[in-house]
């Protein structure tokens, strides 16, 4: 089964609730409630969603300059030969 159609279906087990409008113990409910595939599916859905949101709060984070003193330090750190090859 397909990521969208887990979310459509988590939704219509909460009959037809706007998911934004529910609990977080409705949502815990309604994934109880899902057959395993589609909890393996669900997962999976929300392992993407959480890396995109880090990815675009790195990337806000950077374009505001919140990280320039963290990447001023790494460089100093580098140019110092103090990094060490992973």
């Amino acid at each position: 089964m397909e990521r969208g159609s887990v979310i459509k279906n988590l939704t219509k087990q909460q009959s037809c609730h706007n998911i934004s409008g529910m609990s977080i113990n409705e949502i815990e409910t309604a994934i109880k409630e899902l057959p395993v595939e589609q909890v393996a599916v669900l997962m999976k859905w929300i392992e993407d969603y959480h890396a995109r949101i880090w990815d675009e709060q790195i990337a806000d984070d950077f374009e505001s300059g919140k990280l320039d003193e963290l990447l001023a330090e790494v460089e100093e750190e580098y140019l110092a030969g103090l990094s060490q090859e992973i």
